[in-house]
């Protein structure tokens, strides 16, 4: 049978609701679950691999009670986000996505991630951005930052208003916006949670913003986005911060902005 076929099958038997809140928790549990507990399991079976391979030292990484601590949180927003998406179809709501029993091609898979990608950066750049002015900082952000050195449970330690507004909708938005099929929309938070958990591991892994986000965690300034794109436009990499330094425009070192 091909995928076509299984999709088909899928739809003809499960009820929209089923299939989006069950598929998106797959997605989650694949996505997100399983590869955060394969990171926080390393400096357990490989200590000294870790050692050499983490951004930061042995005595800033957090105790298993602050792991579990993460882990807690990520379990309570999800369900939240998951009650609520039931909740919308119980009151008569309908999909922001579409569902239908034909899969879309691969043209519409491509060209929607690059959307989604680009839509993500400046969303999540701004968002995240504002979160660090002083009035929205310790009411919404604060939490996220408890992890100097982040862990990869960290990525959704926040309070359940960041989760909305800046992990779940600068991820969602681009997609309801054109209302793609759920599954070009699966495929796309797969790819965003795969890289929200290797950015928050704490491990030099030289894939995406890994080691920018590390530092953004360490000293709780810049490298705001996750592509790097806005920061590199906005001045608050790396090369940016030092600019405007110089110009003496960029705030001492764990300064809020």
């Amino acid at each position: 049978m091909t995928l076509q076929t299984h999709w088909t099958a899928i739809c003809a038997t499960y009820t929209p609701i089923q299939i989006e809140l069950t598929g998106s928790l797959l997605v989650m549990l694949l996505t997100f679950y399983i590869p955060s507990t394969i990171f926080i399991s390393l400096p357990y079976l490989f200590p000294d691999w870790s050692r050499r391979h983490q951004h930061q030292p042995p005595s800033k990484q957090p105790s298993g009670k602050d792991i579990f601590r993460a882990f807690t949180t990520c379990v309570r927003n999800n369900a939240l986000t998951a009650s609520l998406q039931a909740l919308n179809f119980y009151l008569g709501g309908h999909s922001s996505l579409r569902i239908t029993p034909t899969l879309p091609s691969l043209y519409e898979i491509l060209w929607q991630f690059v959307f989604g990608l680009l839509f993500r950066e400046v969303a999540f750049y701004l968002v995240h951005r504002a979160l660090h002015h002083p009035l929205l900082y310790g009411p919404l952000h604060k939490k996220h930052h408890e992890f100097t050195a982040p862990i990869a449970f960290s990525a959704q330690h926040a309070t359940f208003t960041e989760q909305v507004v800046a992990n779940t909708l600068p991820i969602l938005l681009p997609y309801a916006i054109i209302k793609a099929h759920i599954v070009s929309f699966w495929i796309f938070v797969g790819w965003e949670l795969i890289q929200t958990v290797i950015d928050h591991s704490g491990f030099e892994t030289g894939f995406w913003q890994g080691k920018s986000h590390d530092r953004h965690h360490e000293v709780f300034r810049g490298h705001y986005g996750t592509l790097g794109i806005m920061d590199w436009v906005c001045w608050t990499d790396e090369e940016g911060m030092r600019r405007r330094r110089i110009k003496g425009r960029e705030p001492k070192e764990g300064k809020e902005l």
